[in-house]
């Protein structure tokens, strides 16, 4: 699971260095993932979606236990047009806050069409140019959803550059994994 955490963790770090709010989508929009809202129980996450490993998160704050899986196949292996190649749950005190989906990049446009169709005009849509290891560059792509209680974000670029990747964070779960990281911090800077 050592690789697994290690792809959390970057995952995560782009996750905290965006703060959710209030946006574009219509008042009684909320956050949810194939119909489930944030802040089920893991149990009735793995109940829905029997395909996902779930274990104890043991280096990181955002999440007390993770659930995920890769290589789906089936009508779970589609989210909004895209070919859907891992899932990772994040939960806090035992409630989701976050999953995030990756996806072949060359399925991003089908994505944010139909995000845009659930959603509305993202909140932002930002393209720029990524580079790789080697040096060269590519194309990226990111659009964001402000949500009454959570946010919607979708990379076209991320970890390898034939990746996209989606997350749906919930502002509550995002707001206390903030909390957790601080504390972590404190708690570290008085060990020096």
């Amino acid at each position: 699971m050592l690789n697994a955490e290690r792809l959390l963790t970057s995952v995560l770090l782009s996750v905290c260095l965006y703060t959710p709010g209030i946006g574009n989508a219509q008042p009684s929009e909320t956050l949810s993932f194939r119909g489930m809202p944030m802040g089920v129980t893991e149990k009735e996450f793995s109940e829905r979606f029997p395909f996902v490993r779930c274990w104890q998160a043991s280096t990181i704050q955002v999440a007390d236990r993770i659930c995920g899986s890769s290589l789906l196949s089936g009508g779970d292996a589609n989210y909004g047009g895209a070919s859907v190649v891992s899932i990772i749950a994040m939960f806090l005190n035992d409630s989701l806050w976050a999953v995030t989906l990756t996806f072949p990049s060359s399925d991003t446009s089908t994505l944010i069409s139909a995000l845009t169709e659930r959603y509305g005009k993202p909140a932002k849509l930002e393209d720029s140019t990524v580079q790789n290891r080697a040096g060269a560059s590519f194309d990226q792509t990111k659009a964001t959803w402000k949500l009454n209680d959570g946010t919607v974000e979708v990379y076209k670029r991320s970890g390898k550059v034939t990746d996209g990747r989606v997350d749906l964070k919930s502002n509550a779960g995002f707001a206390e994994a903030i909390k957790r990281q601080d504390e972590a911090k404190k708690s570290n800077a008085g060990k020096l």
